[in-house]
C-alpha cells in the first residue's frame, strides 16, 4: 500500500511539472483550456495609468514581469496615460491595450490618444510606397520619394497626376512654385465659383513687391494663327469673348458694359489705369497710357499715346494742365485727311494761336452806310469780351463806298459804319475772333481759359525704354517712374 502510495504522488508530481490540461486529459501546452461554453477570466483589477503598476504586484516581489495580462475594470488616469475598461499586458515599463487605444500599439477603428508625432505614424519602414484604398482600388499613393503634406525641414514635391499627364497639378518645393498643367486630350484648365455667390473669384492673383505680375499669360507658339494669352468673357445677355482672326493676342476680354477694366490706386507718382507697349526688334517702341497722372500728379489724361519714342509723334488726350483742360495736347501738327481729285489721301493742317479764342465769320450789307451785325447767341455764352479782352472784327469790302470802322463791339454783336458820314449800300464779309470765356460748373470753375497764353506744357510723357525692353515678359506690367 505504502509503495502504491508513492508511486502515484510521482505521477501527480511529474504531471504538473509538464502541462496542465482544463477540460482536456490531452493538453497540448503548458496550459491547455479547453471549452465550448465558457471562456477564460483573467485577474479583474482597477489599473489608475498606464504607467503604473499597482495595485497588480509580483507575489514574488521585485516589479511586474513583462507579459502579465490583466482585466482592467475602471477608466482612469489623465491623458495620455488614461486607461479604459479592457485586456491589457505589462510590457515592461506600461501597460499596453490589446484593443488599440487609449495605450495600444496599433491604431483603433475610433481614433487614438496619447500618441507621439515624433515616434507614432501610419506608414511603411521599408523601401515602398503607402497606398490607401476603397473598394479595393487605390485611391491615394505616397511615394517614397514625394509626399503629399511636407514637414517644415523635407523639401519634397507634391504631384497628382493626370491622363496622359505626369504633372497635371505640381508643387516644386525647391522653388516654392505651383504648377497648373494639361495636355491632350484634355488641354483645359477651368475654374468656376460657386453657382448663384455674388463678389466671388474664380481666379485671384495677387502680388507684392516692385516689377512684380499678379496674373502673367505667355503664349510660346509660333504659328500663325488665332492665339490668346488671357482671355476675359461676361455671360450677362448672351455675350462671349472673341479673338482677331489670324492675330496673335496678349489679352482679349468681352463685355457688356466694358471689355477690359484696369484702374490704378496710387497716390503718388507716374501712373496709369492701362499701359500698353511694342517693339520693333528693339529699335523702336510705340506706347499707350490710359487712365493716368503724371509724374507731379497734378496733370491728368485720358489718354498718352507715343508712335515713335525717338521722334516728337506724341499726344495727350482729355489732359487737364494747370487748370486748363485741353482735348489734344502734344508734338506735331493738328491736322485731317480729304482725298483730292484722284481719290489719294492729303493733308490739311489747322491753325494754331497762343491763346485760347474762338472764330466765326459772315456776311452782311450796309444800308444807308450802316449795318449791326448780331453774334449768334450760343457764340456769346462761350466768349469773353471785355476793355482788356476786345472783339476782333475784319471786313472785307464787296463795292465801292469811303471805307468802314467798327464800333459798339460787345460779346453780342457789333456794329458797322462808313467813313464820312456816307450812306452806301455795299455788301461785306465780316470774321471775328475773341478769347474764350472760362467754364463754370454749379459756380465752380472747371477750365481757365481767359489769360491764358502761350501756358507751360509738360512734355512727352518718360519711359525707360531701353530698361523694358530688357525686362522679362513678366516685368513689364508697369511703366518706369521719372
Amino acid at each position: 500500500m505504502k509503495k502504491n502510495l508513492v508511486y502515484l504522488l510521482l505521477v501527480i508530481n511529474l504531471t504538473v511539472n509538464a502541462q496542465i490540461g482544463v477540460g482536456t486529459t490531452t493538453p497540448e501546452g503548458a496550459l491547455d483550456i479547453t471549452s465550448t461554453t465558457q471562456g477564460l477570466i483573467p485577474p479583474r483589477v482597477a489599473l489608475t495609468a498606464l504607467n503604473v503598476e499597482a495595485p497588480v504586484i509580483n507575489p514574488q516581489g521585485g516589479g511586474l514581469v513583462a507579459g502579465t495580462l490583466v482585466w482592467n475594470t475602471v477608466t482612469a488616469g489623465v491623458i495620455p496615460n488614461n486607461v479604459v475598461p479592457g485586456m491589457y499586458y505589462w510590457e515592461g515599463t506600461r501597460w499596453i491595450s490589446l484593443a488599440g487605444s487609449p495605450g495600444g500599439l496599433d491604431w483603433s477603428l475610433s481614433g487614438n490618444t496619447g500618441t507621439n508625432p515624433a515616434t507614432n505614424y501610419v506608414g511603411t519602414t521599408d523601401n515602398v510606397p503607402l497606398i490607401l484604398r476603397a473598394n479595393s482600388i487605390e485611391r491615394v499613393r505616397m511615394g517614397t520619394s514625394e509626399t503629399v503634406i511636407n514637414e517644415d525641414a523635407q523639401n519634397y514635391d507634391f504631384r497628382v497626376e493626370g491622363t496622359g499627364e505626369p504633372e497635371m497639378f505640381f508643387v516644386d518645393a525647391s522653388t516654392n512654385h505651383v504648377h497648373v498643367r494639361a495636355s491632350s486630350p484634355f488641354p483645359t484648365i477651368d475654374m468656376f465659383t460657386s453657382v448663384g455667390v455674388a463678389n466671388d473669384y474664380p481666379i485671384n492673383g495677387y502680388a507684392s513687391g516692385q516689377g512684380n505680375a499678379a496674373v502673367y499669360g505667355q503664349h510660346t507658339t509660333t504659328a500663325t494663327a488665332t492665339e490668346t494669352n488671357v482671355a476675359g468673357a461676361f455671360d450677362a445677355m448672351g455675350t462671349g469673348y472673341s479673338t482677331q482672326p489670324g492675330w496673335n493676342i496678349g489679352v482679349v476680354g468681352t463685355g457688356d458694359e466694358a471689355g477690359v477694366y484696369g484702374s490704378s490706386t496710387s497716390s503718388t507718382g507716374n501712373r496709369q489705369g492701362g499701359y500698353f507697349t511694342s517693339s520693333d526688334a528693339g529699335t523702336t517702341q510705340s506706347i499707350a497710357s490710359i487712365a493716368g497722372f503724371t509724374t507731379t500728379g497734378n496733370d491728368y489724361y485720358g489718354g498718352f499715346f507715343d508712335g515713335n519714342q525717338n521722334t516728337g509723334d506724341w499726344a495727350y488726350v482729355g489732359i487737364r494742365i494747370g487748370g486748363t483742360n485741353y482735348k489734344i495736347n502734344g508734338g506735331g501738327s493738328v491736322s485731317t485727311n480729304v482725298k483730292d481729285e484722284n481719290d489719294k489721301l492729303r493733308i490739311l493742317f489747322a491753325p494754331e494761336a497762343p491763346e485760347i479764342v474762338f472764330q466765326d465769320w459772315g456776311t452782311g450789307k450796309l444800308i444807308n452806310g450802316e449795318a449791326y451785325i448780331s453774334i449768334d447767341p450760343v457764340l456769346t455764352k462761350n466768349i469773353f469780351v471785355d476793355e482788356k479782352h476786345p472783339l476782333k472784327v475784319f471786313i472785307q469790302l464787296e463795292g465801292d463806298c469811303n471805307g468802314v470802322y467798327v464800333t459798339e463791339k460787345t460779346a453780342s454783336g457789333f456794329r458797322v459804319k462808313e467813313l464820312q458820314k456816307g450812306t452806301s449800300n455795299v455788301s461785306f464779309s465780316w470774321q471775328i475772333v475773341a478769347n474764350r470765356a472760362d467754364e463754370f460748373e454749379n459756380g465752380e470753375l472747371q477750365s481757365k481759359h481767359v489769360d491764358v497764353r502761350l501756358p507751360d506744357g509738360i512734355g512727352r510723357k518718360e519711359f525707360n525704354r531701353k530698361e523694358l525692353l530688357s525686362k522679362k515678359p513678366e516685368e513689364k506690367v508697369k511703366p518706369v517712374k521719372n
